[in-house]
């Protein structure tokens, strides 16, 4: 994701703090650890895809469906030269 460690060290305490990830020590490496989303984690998660979808319907609108796959290709091409 590209994102700056401290960065990501923030967001996960603010998801954890929320309840939606929970933090276990990783036993493959005792530095790092594993994240685990929970039950709130996922109604949270399912609610907020569903919302997605109609959003990009709605923003997708004057695409039509050759068009859109177009931008999504672009888009995945640009955030991989990142």
């Amino acid at each position: 994701l590209q994102i700056d460690r401290t960065t990501m060290v923030s967001h996960i305490d603010h998801l954890e703090t929320l309840g939606f990830v929970e933090r276990t020590k990783n036993p493959n490496d005792r530095r790092s650890y594993s994240l685990l989303i929970t039950e709130k984690g996922k109604e949270v998660l399912n609610s907020r895809w569903e919302f997605l979808i109609d959003v990009e319907s709605e923003v997708l609108t004057p695409l039509n469906q050759q068009e859109r796959q177009l931008l999504k290709g672009f888009l995945i091409k640009i955030w991989k030269s990142l």
